[in-house]
């Protein structure tokens, strides 16, 4: 948890101190309000499902934020079955690819779009996080495909995408899938397979493997 939101934590104190420096109090009252629920849902245990209801929230919390971050640098639609609101999908993995749109695909003077498709087709949940943005190297798209940690030249780690594909097997084992694709200057693509689920569905007894 800490890993996820510890760059957060610090550009949100930058932010706050430069919109306090415009005296736009009003943008800091709503700013800080949402980082209140940002952290209220990111810190709490992770070690159990969310219902994609739930997770959408904090989806659409990290949207406004990000928002107030770059004002019109990008557009946010979601599309949701009304039978998947209350599948159950762990915790913070919806968000990481938002989350990652919004950290590299953003295009300095232009508007990019990020799509989040949600849907079941028999007993799978198919999550779709797509974006119009800058795409990923080749070098580093192969790594990630390859479920390995993400090195820059610095040689600072890039774990979210290893993260996720981490906790869905700690959540799945093998019945859940991962895959990526990218162009560079056309966007990213992330299609997630996981087990429909419900609280009262007939797969209510599968847990997660290590807690």
């Amino acid at each position: 948890r800490l890993q996820v939101n510890r760059l957060m934590l610090l550009n949100s104190f930058n932010l706050i101190y430069s919109l306090a420096q415009s005296r736009n109090f009003q943008c800091i009252q709503e700013y800080s309000l949402l980082l209140v629920e940002y952290f209220r849902y990111a810190l709490k245990e992770t070690d159990r499902f969310v219902t994609v209801e739930k997770e959408m929230e904090f989806v659409e919390n990290y949207v406004n934020i990000q928002k107030i971050r770059f004002p019109g640098a990008f557009t946010s639609v979601h599309s949701i079955q009304p039978d998947c609101a209350e599948a159950l999908v762990p915790p913070l993995v919806i968000e990481n690819f938002v989350e990652n749109a919004m950290k590299y695909a953003l295009v300095s003077g232009s508007t990019i779009e990020v799509l989040i498709n949600i849907r079941q087709e028999e007993k799978h949940l198919l999550i779709s996080v797509c974006d119009t943005g800058r795409g990923i190297k080749p070098e580093i798209l192969d790594c990630l495909k390859r479920g390995e940690i993400y090195r820059d030249k610095m040689g600072k780690e890039h774990i979210g995408v290893w993260n996720c594909r981490r906790r869905m097997e700690v959540f799945y084992g093998d019945a859940a899938s991962m895959k990526i694709t990218s162009s560079l200057g056309q966007g990213t693509q992330v299609w997630l397979d996981v087990p429909y689920m419900t609280e009262a569905g007939e797969n209510r007894e599968l847990v997660p493997k290590g807690f």
